[in-house]
């Protein structure tokens, strides 16, 4: 459940079964692909693509307009506009996966489900009669795939003695979500170290997929937000670790 300032509030459940499964996600699939581009409400007609989705282009009303040193860096690139789920594929690339859990949630359940919705202010709704009609940004639906993911890695231990306080390792690059810092392991070794020893460790973290669908000038717009989400406080290594 949630109450959105812009004059939305939205109850989004999950009515189908949560998936476990080895292995990362199937990101790269194309039936995970999501497209922004608008389409006639209520209607599987799309408008055609908008200038704002070329990457290339410099004159159009997306700010920034110009997306060259996005480009250069990977961050926006042309693929990335045509489906925004590749930055959630980047970002695991060089990643170790060994399990996922997936679930969805959802302001629409699957038919025979009842359950959820989205309700809007009147604005939002917009008139029926006027110079202004139709639907002012109105919120007609909300979705949300989650991917929770153990990440399996190694980290190199120092020497050590007992007595000594805990350890704080970062985990190494290839660990690490890209364009991300990657969690710190708290490690308190059971026994004495005398010579750098290299563990195996896990986190776990979250990626999600969400679609908004806000209606207005008689087209739908999809709202789309992608993020990788790693544990912010120390990982803290278990005893087990150094068996």
């Amino acid at each position: 459940m949630a109450s959105i300032p812009h004059g939305t509030t939205i109850n989004a459940q999950c009515l189908e079964p949560t998936v476990t499964f080895p292995g990362p996600p199937p990101l790269g699939d194309p039936t995970q692909a999501v497209d922004i581009t608008p389409f006639v409400t209520s209607s599987p007609q799309t408008t055609g693509r908008f200038a704002s989705q070329t990457a290339s282009a410099t004159n159009t009303p997306r700010l920034p307009q110009d997306l060259t040193n996005f480009i250069a860096a990977g961050t926006i690139t042309q693929e990335i506009l045509d489906n925004p789920n590749l930055v959630l594929l980047k970002a695991i690339e060089t990643q170790n996966i060994i399990s996922t859990v997936v679930f969805t949630v959802s302001t629409i359940p699957s038919a025979p489900e009842l359950g959820g919705g989205t309700a809007n202010i009147a604005f939002l709704q917009g008139a029926s009669t006027g110079t202004q009609q139709g639907p002012n940004a109105n919120a007609a639906s909300m979705s949300a795939k989650f991917w929770i993911e153990e990440v399996q890695t190694q980290i190199e231990v120092p020497v050590f003695k007992r007595g000594q306080p805990p350890l704080l390792i970062q985990a190494p690059a290839a660990a690490s979500p890209s364009g991300q810092t990657g969690p710190t392991f708290k490690v308190h070794p059971p026994h004495d170290i005398t010579e750098p020893t290299t563990i195996t460790v896990a986190f776990t973290q979250i990626q999600y997929m969400q679609t908004v669908l806000l209606n207005f000038a008689n087209l739908s717009w999809p709202h789309v937000s992608c993020a990788t989400l790693i544990p912010q406080g120390h990982v803290h290594v278990p005893a087990s670790a150094f068996n």
